[in-house]
């Protein structure tokens, strides 16, 4: 009897393998990370729509968040996370799309 393995996802398969909690911007423009987890508190990047970051800390507003060597923290009611996120990153490979970062603002 021959076992058959099922392939395993790898980061050219799944661009979500390498982020332990990923999470993927639901907004149509960008959306801002910023110093602290407050509203007037200074941009410091800005993640693109549909660009990862690896979620750090999830609070009841602001998540801690990282993406493309920028730390900081973004409003999670614009975050996919979860099954969300990896719907949207399949729908991504699908189109061809590939994934983003985060761009400094200074």
């Amino acid at each position: 009897m021959v076992e058959e393995t099922l392939p395993t996802q790898t980061e050219e398969t799944n661009p979500l393998a390498a982020y332990e909690n990923p999470g993927i911007a639901d907004v149509s423009d960008y959306l801002n990370i910023r110093e602290n987890a407050e509203n007037g508190a200074v941009i410091i990047g800005r993640l693109p729509a549909d660009a990862v970051c690896e979620i750090l800390e999830e609070g009841e507003v602001w998540y801690h968040i990282q993406s493309g060597g920028i730390e900081g923290y973004i409003n999670g009611s614009y975050l996919l996370t979860g099954e969300e996120a990896i719907e949207r990153a399949e729908r991504l490979l699908e189109t061809d799309h590939e994934p983003k970062e985060a761009e400094s603002v200074t």
